[in-house]
């Protein structure tokens, strides 16, 4: 099992079950996801400070969008993948963003990487590739009911933001502890957060990227561990 209060629901079934506590597999398959290095296109240029919000729903978004305006006009780049990348989401994004006097371009359509500060992914399948271009990531889901993943983007390194909806992810509750998972309450949160990322430098920016990393790393070979357990106690 995962955790030792998985185990201590286990052993009140029966004395008798063998119960082991090994970790989640699920940081093996991301982990050897991002390996996988699969390619993108170029969305910024190097160097630049990049923030991804990934999954997000319009709840999200009520709360993103309105940021955008001052982050952008001091440099930072937006990737925004939404949950559900419908033609009518995305023209009610951009018609937003537009309001908000932001300019943005769609990935499937990207023709000038300086040509707007603001992506739209209308593709899916690339999100996991797409935290390892950001130093900063959101997740999806958590100004909604329940936060979606937060493994990927730790696994590349980001500094994770959450809204008040992520009391339902181990892993976002064990990372918060460490600082690398953090949690936004609104607008005012969200800008606070990122002007400081805007004048963090890249070095620092970096260097906390590896600590993630290595936190990530520490709960690598799980699935091994479980396989080599059932070799021992179930042949």
């Amino acid at each position: 099992c995962v955790a030792a209060e998985d185990r201590e629901g286990f052993e009140k079934l029966s004395s008798a079950l063998l119960v082991s506590v090994d970790g989640d597999t699920r940081f093996d398959q991301v982990i050897q996801r991002l390996k996988e290095n699969r390619p993108t296109k170029s969305l910024f240029k190097n160097g630049e400070k990049v923030f991804i919000c990934g999954s997000t729903w319009p709840d999200d978004e009520d709360v993103i969008l309105p940021a955008l305006p001052e982050l952008c006009k001091n440099g930072l780049k937006v990737i925004l993948v939404p949950h559900e990348p419908t033609d009518k989401h995305l023209i009610q994004i951009e018609t937003e963003l537009q309001g908000l006097g932001l300019k943005s371009q769609r990935y499937s359509k990207i023709e000038d990487l300086a040509g707007a500060p603001v992506v739209l992914i209308d593709v899916v399948g690339i999100l996991a590739d797409l935290y390892k271009r950001a130093s900063v990531a959101f997740v999806g889901g958590s100004f909604q009911k329940s936060v979606h993943s937060v493994m990927e983007p730790l696994a590349a390194g980001c500094l994770t933001l959450v809204g008040p909806y992520h009391y339902n992810n181990r892993e976002a509750l064990q990372f918060k502890k460490w600082g690398f998972v953090q949690e936004i309450e609104n607008t005012d949160d969200l800008l606070t957060t990122l002007r400081a990322e805007i004048s963090r430098s890249n070095d620092n920016a970096k260097l906390r990227s590896e600590k993630i990393k290595e936190k990530v790393e520490v709960n690598a070979g799980v699935s091994q561990k479980i396989s080599d357990w059932i070799r021992v106690h179930m042949a």
